[in-house]
């Protein structure tokens, strides 16, 4: 390997090292954050079940001890399982929150935690952005000139004289200077999964879909640079064509794609409804008595003959956030199918910005990104909706709830989302751009057969 491959991709390689390692660390770090709050909820948990457990025994316990409203449910989003490669901007997303008789569907939904903020503007480069960004630019770097190169020089056709075919001398040259990068990545991968802990076959099953991502995306720019090697006439116009090419697929496309899908959306800003949950909650409490007779008698069976003995701190508690999830959960559903109607139209669309399908493939397969965090928040609230129910009911007839009942809401367990129809359309766009670009290099690479100059 001559000296310009070699210092490019030994560059190459030590920011892939350094994202894996910023990653790791973040990964670890996040892991034991989560754990902190984990421990003392199993104990507040624990001390809960044990008035519980008095109380259903016969022993004198205090009418606040045990209460359904109290019952705390800790709902948490862990680390994807390869997260240590696309963790950028994931302190943006909310992964952690505790769930009771005095939480509602707007504060659950209006949660955004911003824990370090200056940790966020400086020095986060994972994994995926070295892919998504840095590889194509590395592989421009290494691969604009093979062929411009010999025909500035006039080596080109006394090559051809002697028998080498463009198209093979083309591949050869580009594969030989391309392949040290994609080693560089797949290594990096391999080691950074096996140093993050213990290996099943989900981690193993997603190191397999995550290194044949980058494969295929490295194969996306492979393709291209020799295209671009193959229509140039000298090397000032190769490197010029790969730095457009670069800044037009990297820069521009993604965020011409984002710039149409953002405008032609169905769904409503966060912040416009955040507002009108927020004014919800306003309203709830300032009509509150207006609105518990309504409630009191809609729920009348369920009541108890009298209600003087009726707790007024936790009922006006409950009946608050009942007035509050009335009003803002179908809007906030009508928001979840109209989001859910943009992530479709852009499966539909991203093909045209193969660094955009990358980039959600990657993040899909990692466990990172915008759309596993809404997962966890949508998971949340409709595990809250369960929760409430049933904490309301016993709430309402004044009594505790059953150990059985307690135990059957007091854990959350969050599911992991399937990306497959993120998935299907990256592959499917990036495979017909190789295709393609495989096509017209070949045809390009044998018209220079009979015409080297």
């Amino acid at each position: 390997m001559s000296l310009k491959p070699l210092l490019v991709t030994s560059f190459f390689g030590c920011v892939a090292i350094y994202a894996v390692i910023s990653g790791l660390y973040w990964k670890h770090a996040t892991v034991q954050e989560q754990n902190r709050p984990h421990l003392e909820h199993a104990e507040t948990q624990e001390a809960w079940f044990k008035s519980l457990q008095d109380a259903q025994a016969g022993l004198p316990v205090s009418s606040a001890l045990a209460h359904p409203m109290n019952l705390a449910v800790l709902v948490q989003r862990p680390p994807g399982v390869l997260g240590q490669f696309g963790y950028s901007r994931e302190d943006l997303y909310p992964s952690a929150g505790t769930i009771n008789g005095f939480s509602n569907e707007a504060l659950i939904f209006r949660r955004y935690e911003l824990e370090a903020p200056t940790a966020l503007m400086h020095g986060r480069l994972d994994l995926t952005f070295v892919v998504v960004v840095l590889l194509p630019l590395v592989l421009c770097v290494l691969n604009y000139d093979h062929i411009a190169r010999d025909r500035e020089r006039g080596s080109l056709r006394v090559l051809l004289v002697q028998g080498v075919r463009p198209i093979t001398l083309l591949w050869s040259r580009v594969f030989y200077c391309s392949l040290p990068s994609l080693i560089v990545l797949l290594l990096a991968s391999i080691v950074g999964t096996l140093a993050a802990g213990k290996l099943n076959w989900e981690t193993c099953l997603s190191l397999v879909w995550w290194c044949s991502g980058i494969a295929l995306y490295w194969m996306l720019w492979v393709t291209l640079c020799a295209l671009i090697a193959a229509c140039s006439r000298n090397s000032l116009s190769a490197a010029l064509s790969s730095v457009t090419v670069w800044i037009g697929l990297v820069v521009v496309l993604p965020a011409l794609l984002q710039f149409t899908v953002s405008n032609i959306a169905a769904s409503p800003s966060k912040v416009q409804l955040m507002a009108v949950a927020r004014a919800a909650e306003a309203d709830a409490l300032g009509t509150l008595d207006q609105r518990e007779e309504a409630f009191i008698a809609q729920h009348a069976t369920e009541l108890p003959q009298s209600v003087e003995n009726f707790s007024d701190y936790y009922r006006r508690a409950y009946l608050s956030n009942a007035s509050v999830n009335e009003r803002v959960g179908t809007l906030l559903d009508q928001y979840q199918d109209e989001l859910s109607a943009d992530l479709r139209l852009l499966n539909a669309i991203q093909f045209v910005s193969p660094s955009t399908a990358a980039f959600r493939m990657l993040q899909a397969i990692s466990g990172s990104g915008f759309e596993r965090a809404e997962t966890f928040q949508n998971q949340a609230r409709r595990f809250f909706r369960e929760y409430f129910q049933e904490i309301g009911v016993a709430t309402l007839q004044q009594r505790r709830l059953t150990l059985a009942e307690a135990r059957s809401i007091a854990d959350f367990s969050f599911r992991e989302p399937l990306a497959i129809a993120t998935l299907s359309s990256s592959v499917a766009g990036m495979c017909v751009f190789v295709l393609v670009f495989t096509l017209v290099t070949n045809l390009t690479a044998l018209r220079m057969e009979g015409t080297p100059d």
